[in-house]
């Protein structure tokens, strides 16, 4: 699905497979150079672990959560995205992210003054792979962003500016936040997710 989604579709997906009949690989990294091959004659910048963070981008978008086609022998699993209505204390989700994984959030504005939500991803264990974190906002005129990347270390942070559940600010007033932690490692990796909700800027 995210070599689908990010490059080419069937006849990207076509060539892995002419590939893995020439080559016949006996083990994974015969098989991954296989995938790549097939990207390549796509994309010759293309790799998986790119198509799945464009996938991770894509489903993190309002209305398009691939909820019931995540493959059924996968080992991410995403079957649900959780939702969070902020409070001004905050709070912390936490969640294990297997091989090639990722888990959308969704944060909702209940107040209705003006609000700074303050969102940090914080990847405990990534020494084996690469993270990147993806982010949508929708405001109360139904104007969405996207927006997020790569992370250099450890963690990413953002503050996303008049999170409030009353147009007070026009189409600037933030309704909704999705989150994406992704994690393109062979292993599994904590992910913690920490949030707060401020009438000042925090940090």
């Amino acid at each position: 699905m995210a070599i689908d989604v990010a490059y080419g579709g069937p006849a990207t997906i076509r060539n892995i497979y002419i590939r893995i009949g020439s080559i016949k690989p006996t083990n994974e990294t015969s098989l991954e150079s296989c995938i790549t091959y097939g990207i390549q004659q796509y994309d010759k910048s293309g790799s998986f672990a790119e198509a799945f963070k464009k996938l991770g981008a894509y489903i993190t978008l309002p209305k398009h959560f691939f909820q019931k086609t995540i493959p059924s022998g996968a080992t991410w699993v995403n079957d649900y995205m959780f939702e969070t209505t902020p409070s001004t204390a905050g709070g912390s989700k936490s969640v294990l992210l297997y091989s090639y994984g990722l888990q959308p959030y969704s944060f909702e504005a209940q107040r209705s003054d003006a609000t700074f939500l303050s969102i940090v991803v914080g990847f405990n264990d990534k020494a084996k792979g690469n993270a990147s974190v993806r982010v949508v906002t929708k405001t109360s005129s139904n104007v969405i962003t996207p927006f997020g990347g790569d992370v250099p270390s450890n963690r990413y942070s953002t503050i996303i500016k008049f999170f409030a559940n009353t147009p007070s600010h026009g189409s600037n007033n933030v309704t909704n936040a999705y989150v994406s932690p992704i994690y393109t490692g062979s292993s599994s990796c904590p992910v913690t997710i920490t949030y707060s909700l401020s009438t000042v800027i925090t940090s």
